[in-house]
């Protein structure tokens, strides 16, 4: 667990907050599908209805994953420019 922790505030200390929001999003997103699988063994309807939580989750995962690797390749572009420049 401690490995874990300083794992973290390297990333943060390192200024890496996009991979720390990826990684908040794929725990949000399994902790949210176990609960709604033992949702689930108790009362299955209800349980496939909470599974579209963590189907919205990873639904975002996605989307702010391409997003962010766009716009990290457009600005890597345009720093290798303005250094071309100089």
């Amino acid at each position: 667990m401690d490995t874990i922790k300083q794992y973290y505030l390297k990333l943060y200390k390192e200024g890496k907050t996009y991979t720390l929001l990826q990684l908040f999003y794929s725990f949000a997103t399994l902790a949210s599908l176990m609960v709604c699988g033992i949702i689930a063994l108790i009362n299955q309807s209800l349980g496939i209805t909470l599974l579209f939580v963590p189907c919205g989750a990873a639904a975002i995962l996605g989307i702010n994953a391409l997003a962010w690797s766009i716009l990290k390749t457009f600005l890597d572009g345009l720093t290798a420019k303005n250094a071309n420049k100089k």
